[in-house]
């Protein structure tokens, strides 16, 4: 196989029904090298199993297991396994835009000062060709970063089961990486019964958490103000760096 150009990294839990999708839309990606990480954390519905036979026929996709650690450990656990330049992730009930990570990745190579693109998704429930919203939202799967500049940005905290994306996102401007927010549409959110965000206290005091933990590092670093620029819709390319 070529090195990969991206890694893709997807962490799987008991997403059977609906990872099929997943997979294929980033492995039908095949203007550029790319490999697809798939981390099982702990599955007990036959996603493990069917990981099993994919990476059996396919030399792209890449197989992690682990026990039941979340899915910051997951994201962990993948990045260490990834050898490309360039990193992109995607949840396994949701679906890429095609050829996103192409286009991504062109802006990417046009920019150099810039260290992640991010689109926009759309969410849908049981149609894919008729999503009900549309926003930029706090998003890993929409973008693709330099892997220097997640290096830099140190990860995912595992202490986190819920807000670990704005988290992320958080520290990774604040170490000086600027993102290019595109016009463009980059995944597909797929709303269901299993999301994790069904939990919505879960969701808020993980949120609060995260944000707390970034307006104490910026309180230490006589920086007051957190950019939430992922609540806008773009209409034209945007360089945030705050």
């Amino acid at each position: 196989m070529t090195s990969p150009q991206i890694d893709v990294i997807m962490p799987v839990f008991n997403r059977v029904d609906y990872l099929a999708a997943a997979v294929q839309s980033i492995l039908d990606e095949q203007a550029l090298p790319i490999r697809l990480i798939t981390v099982d954390d702990g599955s007990t519905d036959g996603s493990f199993e069917m990981l099993i036979d994919w990476a059996a026929r396919e030399r792209r996709l890449h197989l992690v297991k682990s026990g039941h650690r979340g899915v910051s450990h997951a994201r962990n656990l993948g990045l260490e396994a990834a050898e490309a330049p360039f990193v992109s992730f995607l949840d396994s009930d949701d679906v890429s835009v095609p050829g996103r990570l192409v286009r991504q990745l062109a802006k990417l190579e046009a920019t150099p000062a810039v260290a992640a693109v991010m689109g926009h998704r759309l969410y849908f429930k049981d149609d894919i060709q008729n999503p009900f919203s549309r926003k930029l939202d706090i998003c890993l799967a929409s973008a693709v970063f330099r892997r220097s500049a997640i290096d830099a940005t140190g990860g995912f905290d595992e202490d986190l089961s819920f807000g670990e994306d704005l988290d992320f996102y958080m520290r990774f401007l604040e170490v000086g990486n600027a993102i290019l927010v595109e016009a463009e549409d980059a995944i597909y959110y797929r709303r269901h019964d299993g999301n994790m965000t069904q939990d919505e206290n879960a969701v808020r005091m993980g949120l609060h958490r995260a944000a707390h933990k970034a307006i104490k590092r910026r309180r230490n670093q006589d920086r007051r103000n957190i950019d939430l620029f992922f609540f806008k819709e773009y209409s034209v390319d945007t360089l945030i760096n705050v």
